[in-house]
């Protein structure tokens, strides 16, 4: 298992005290992470929206640059243990995307793939207005009969959205978005780590005023998620750490696992 090696920390104070509806979304992810050394800590101060609103936009670009990153994560959501590798191919500048039957555009490039270690494997593309998934089914003796789909019209629908719950760093953003502006935030910091793999990182915490919720998320210095995890008092809610990256995605990451024979699949969450 991956580890960040020695880290030193350089912490950032500020307070965060809003009401506001709290709607919260549970990953349910588990890996191991380093323990962090800290070094020093600098006194806490007053410090402005300023700083999440950078750490957000670093995010949101390293989100959207070219990358195939490997993540290790168990439960999450609803996937179980193992591996997700993402893809991700930014448009050339001045990209248009025609609208599909139902309406929709977009310029997005981007897919995942899947692999459990109890044999389960899922993939889904999401190529620009169309959208193709590959799934296996489970059996008596593990999951078994891998089938892909032709590409179709992605349709705007909560169980479209649900099923790219596995581009990583783009749903870890949105949990950072929406902890800061629905969670009754507490005291939050932003710290920076060294990382003996990915380098420096650039790193949140992020804490609830009232009930123990608690989310920290490192990025590397392209803003790409790093880690990110979960905590509900003493418990671990959530966990997911990089393992391996590359900044060469190419158009062969777009293409299902195998030969397609349905016109679209759904995988079961």
């Amino acid at each position: 298992m991956a580890s960040f090696g020695r880290l030193t920390t350089r912490v950032i104070y500020f307070d965060r005290r809003r009401v506001g509806s709290v709607a919260f979304l549970i990953l349910s992810l588990t890996v191991g992470l380093a323990t962090v050394a800290p070094e020093s800590f600098a006194s806490p101060v007053s410090v402005t929206r300023q700083p999440l609103s950078a750490f957000e936009n670093l995010m949101s670009k390293g989100t959207s640059s070219a990358y195939v990153a490997s993540y290790q994560v168990t439960d999450f959501d609803y996937f179980s243990r193992g591996t997700i590798t993402v893809t991700n191919l930014p448009p050339s500048p001045g990209a248009k995307s025609t609208p599909n039957v139902n309406g929709y555009s977009s310029t997005l490039k981007t897919a995942f793939v899947f692999r459990g270690t109890d044999g389960r494997v899922v993939q889904w593309i999401h190529n620009e207005a169309n959208v193709s998934a590959c799934s296996n089914t489970p059996s008596s003796s593990g999951y078994k009969n891998l089938q892909c789909s032709r590409p179709s019209p992605f349709i705007q629908s909560n169980g479209y959205s649900e099923e790219e719950l596995g581009f990583v760093p783009a749903f870890v953003l949105q949990t950072v978005k929406s902890f800061d502006s629905t969670f009754l935030a507490k005291t939050s910091s932003i710290f920076t780590e060294e990382s003996q793999r990915f380098g420096a990182l650039r790193c949140i915490r992020q804490k609830q005023v009232t009930g123990s919720m608690q989310e920290t998320t490192c990025l590397n210095r392209a803003g790409l998620l790093v880690s990110w995890s979960s905590r509900n008092a003493k418990n671990d809610t959530g966990q997911v750490e990089l393992t391996s990256l590359s900044h060469h995605p190419t158009s062969r990451d777009l293409s299902t696992m195998k030969r397609p024979t349905k016109s679209i699949i759904l995988p079961p969450f």
